[in-house]
């Protein structure tokens, strides 16, 4: 079936669940995690999963390194997020022949949006956390090469 096929044939509730399932082929969790550990710094892996802005996003910012400890997270969610994509192409296939399953196809959307959310937070606390890492060592650091060269000023002397 194609897609103008599809268009006309489905009422507007069952189409726009449709569209938002979106009709990805089956992906491999294996082949995830290789992309992660392989160039998960420059967002293949999300590139894999059709998520074309975030991986861009990765892309950008891969010389700031910020991306590799994303992908480090990525790495433990990798396996939820293929398994939701792949049941979101099965159900996107099941909607055009059962219009019934739009409640569960709803309750698998919710589902999916809050462990989303879960997985943003879990992003911006460690990129919080990291950022403070960051200033606190580079201020240290900061201070002893300070110290150093008060104490190799002394020695000068």
């Amino acid at each position: 079936m194609d897609t103008q096929d599809i268009n006309s044939q489905l009422p507007t509730q069952q189409l726009d669940l449709y569209n938002e399932l979106g009709v990805a082929k089956g992906k491999s969790i294996i082949t995830a995690v290789v992309l992660i550990l392989l160039f998960g710094m420059f967002g293949a892996h999300k590139f894999y999963q059709n998520k074309t802005g975030e991986g861009v996003l990765y892309l950008v910012f891969s010389w700031t390194l910020i991306p590799l400890f994303f992908a480090l997270i990525d790495l433990f969610f990798i396996a939820g997020q293929i398994r939701w994509a792949n049941e979101r192409a099965a159900l996107a296939t099941q909607l055009l022949q059962d219009p019934k399953l739009i409640r569960d196809v709803k309750t698998l959307l919710q589902a999916q949006k809050t462990n989303r959310k879960i997985e943003i937070v879990l992003k911006l606390i460690f990129g919080i956390l990291l950022s403070w890492i960051l200033y606190v060592s580079g201020t240290t650091l900061h201070e002893r090469l300070h110290n150093d060269e008060i104490q190799f000023q002394h020695w000068l002397k």
